[in-house]
């Protein structure tokens, strides 16, 4: 069983009266199996921060961040297993890929290196403990890019994990990122687009000795 680095963060109880500001958060670690502390009712979010593979995604080249650091709305041109996208955040579109997949854990993987990469330190510019950029179809169980505030938020990592909403809980902040493939020709058409050209400059040949 490949070992994991855990992160788990539990919003405490939020009592009738007392300021969602005031919620508790609890966190532990272990080397090897999923842990879970439940500091009361409310909230919660449990998740594990897997480990860079050996074949971790590169920083796409070319990629560019859209937005601020503080406030980033998307990145363009996030290359993800041989497909490029455009990635757009938002606290209302999911994306479509399946939570558990290559490719969703490929996204989040490649998600984070490019935030990394661009020195992002906030999402939506608001104040939290922990930032979560959601890359699949479903909050409950989900594969995020994630950036724990303390000590600072500087390295992304990609993590899974159940449990999440969108938006700002008094702990956890969480968007939606969502992944547009970016419109590239077939091969057999830029074949037909090289034979209208060929054909077009032949005319214009044709046209200039008559």
């Amino acid at each position: 069983m490949r070992k994991l680095l855990i992160g788990v963060y539990v919003a405490g109880g939020l009592l009738a009266g007392v300021n969602a500001a005031s919620a508790d958060m609890c966190a532990s670690n272990s080397q090897d199996a999923l842990a879970s502390q439940n500091c009361g009712p409310g909230l919660s979010a449990t998740w594990a921060v897997a480990p860079s593979p050996p074949n971790s995604p590169p920083v796409t080249p070319g990629a560019t961040l859209v937005g601020s650091t503080t406030d980033p709305t998307g990145i363009d041109g996030l290359v993800v297993d041989g497909t490029t996208y455009n990635v757009t955040f938002s606290l209302t579109t999911l994306n479509t890929f399946t939570y558990g997949t290559s490719l969703s854990m490929d996204a989040a993987s490649a998600l984070a290196a490019a935030l990394t990469a661009s020195n992002v330190t906030e999402l939506g510019g608001q104040t939290a403990d922990v930032y979560k950029l959601d890359v699949d179809n479903q909050l409950n169980n989900f594969d995020v890019a994630y950036c724990p505030v303390i000590p600072s938020c500087q390295t992304w990592s990609h993590a899974f994990g159940t449990g999440g909403q969108l938006g700002y809980n008094g702990i956890l902040y969480t968007e939606a990122a969502d992944f547009t493939p970016v419109s590239v020709p077939e091969p057999g058409t830029l074949g037909l687009f090289g034979v209208a050209l060929l054909a077009l400059g032949g005319l214009g040949l044709r046209r200039k000795f008559v």
